[in-house]
């Protein structure tokens, strides 16, 4: 990870110590684990709807199964978010798919100008509403 990518998550030392190697898919935690998921690289990397539209869109369920109610996933980054035709339109559509299945979906431009490839670099920021907003 650059400095960019440690400012996003928790600066505690114990939560740095833990980590678990999974297939985003079939993630091994229980429904309604988590308050905050970051996950830095994933989405174009390994998940990009892209390249495996179905494996996005399961790897979306299981975010969306992980979070607690008013919780809050992180995914990023959109290196080709607004630069590649393609890869907007396939990320916009990962978009709206999650929003159909429950969740608030927000694309969020995090660097402009000469900083991210093409000058921008976007975050998508995922929100499961919490049980008084279904």
């Amino acid at each position: 990870y650059t400095a960019a990518h440690m400012r996003l998550l928790p600066q505690d030392e114990e939560w740095r110590r833990q980590s678990v190697a999974a297939i985003g898919q079939e993630l091994p935690f229980r429904d309604n684990t988590f308050d905050k998921i970051y996950a830095i690289e994933s989405i174009t990397q390994y998940m990009s709807p892209f390249k495996n539209k179905e494996a996005a869109q399961k790897w979306g369920l299981e975010i969306r199964r992980c979070l607690k109610p008013g919780g809050e996933a992180r995914l990023g980054y959109l290196k080709d978010y607004e630069v590649d035709e393609n890869e907007t339109k396939a990320f916009d559509e990962l978009a709206e798919f999650l929003r159909q299945n429950g969740l608030k979906v927000n694309i969020e431009e995090i660097i402009g100008g000469e900083n991210g490839p093409s000058g921008r670099l976007f975050i998508c920021i995922v929100e499961k509403p919490g049980n008084e907003e279904k």
